[in-house]
């Protein structure tokens, strides 16, 4: 969160797989959290003045004047990825939420996604979320959190987090699978069924757009 410490190592990840990947930075916007992406080099130097103003409590970190607080932030070259898990759409009405989109999408220069997080056919939330986006003009994409390659790697996350944490896993209530699981890397088949058409094409949009090329020397 807020740094941008990973790119080195996601870089050469990205290049043994023959993946084109996208350089961003999770931070967040009164307890939202957001995704930004650098679409060209000069959003690559605004991240890393970002991350280096939040580190240093320089700015002010909400959707009603995003980063501000300093006139040496800019928000160039920067796109804009806020889930539809986060409690903005939790906790707004309607009004309030469309204000509050509208902001970002304004300070993004419409480089601004709603990110869809969908794990099931029928989710009442992101069937809402759909809803309230028909009669509003953000775009929206395919966001969902992927943790681990398979489906029954989230065992082993759960391990991890115990030892971290310190407490004891009752193995007797983790051999029900019912709602584990669910942050695996799907097939492109299983994206088509929990995501509508124009989400995975807007998707791809959004990856089109970045020109930002890590291996460029600097």
């Amino acid at each position: 969160i807020n740094n941008l410490m990973g790119y080195p190592e996601f870089f050469k990840l990205a290049k043994e797989y023959k993946i084109s990947p996208l350089f961003g930075m999770k931070t967040y916007l009164d307890d939202n959290e957001v995704n930004l992406y650098a679409l060209n080099e000069k959003g690559y130097e605004n991240l890393i003045k970002i991350s280096y103003f939040i580190s240093k409590n320089r700015c002010r970190t909400s959707i009603n004047g995003t980063f501000s607080l300093t006139d040496e932030l800019s928000l160039d070259g920067l796109a804009c990825i806020i889930s539809s898990a986060s409690p903005l759409f939790l906790e707004s009405d309607e009004h309030e939420l469309s204000k509050s989109l509208l902001e970002l999408d304004d300070a993004f220069n419409k480089h601004f996604y709603v990110g869809i997080e969908c794990y099931q056919k029928a989710d009442l939330h992101v069937k809402k979320v759909r809803d309230f986006l028909i009669k509003h003009p953000f775009k929206s994409i395919a966001f969902p959190l992927v943790k681990y390659i398979k489906a029954d790697e989230d065992i082993k996350l759960k391990l991890l987090d115990a030892i971290k944490n310190d407490y004891k896993l009752d193995f007797e209530s983790e051999t029900d699978t019912s709602g584990n699981g669910e942050f695996y890397l799907r097939s492109e088949v299983e994206f088509e069924t929990l995501y509508t058409a124009q989400e995975i094409l807007e998707t791809h949009k959004l990856h089109s757009l970045s020109s930002f090329n890590f291996k460029q020397k600097r």
